[in-house]
C-alpha cells in the first residue's frame, strides 16, 4: 500500500487489484479517498475494478483498457 498526500491533505492509496474487496473500498468512499488499482492487465478484472468504485486503474495493456469504458 502507498500513501499519497496531496494538497487538500486527502490520502489516496494505490494498491494490488487483489487486495482490494468491496468492505475495504467502501471504507475508502465513506471518507472520501481516492484509490487506484495496480496491475490490473485483464479486461474482465478491470470492469470488476471499475465497478467495484476504483479512481483509477495501473495497466500494461492500455488498448485493453480503452476496449469498454474508460475512466
Amino acid at each position: 500500500v502507498y500513501l499519497f498526500q496531496n494538497q487538500s491533505q486527502r490520502l489516496s492509496y494505490t494498491m494490488e487489484y487483489f487486495s482490494l474487496d468491496q468492505n475495504f473500498m467502501t471504507k475508502l468512499l465513506t471518507n472520501h479517498k481516492k484509490i487506484y488499482a495496480w496491475t490490473v492487465n485483464n479486461e474482465s478484472v478491470m470492469t470488476g475494478m471499475i465497478l467495484m468504485g476504483v479512481n483509477g486503474i495501473i495497466t500494461d495493456y492500455l488498448t485493453t483498457s480503452q476496449g469498454g469504458n474508460q475512466r
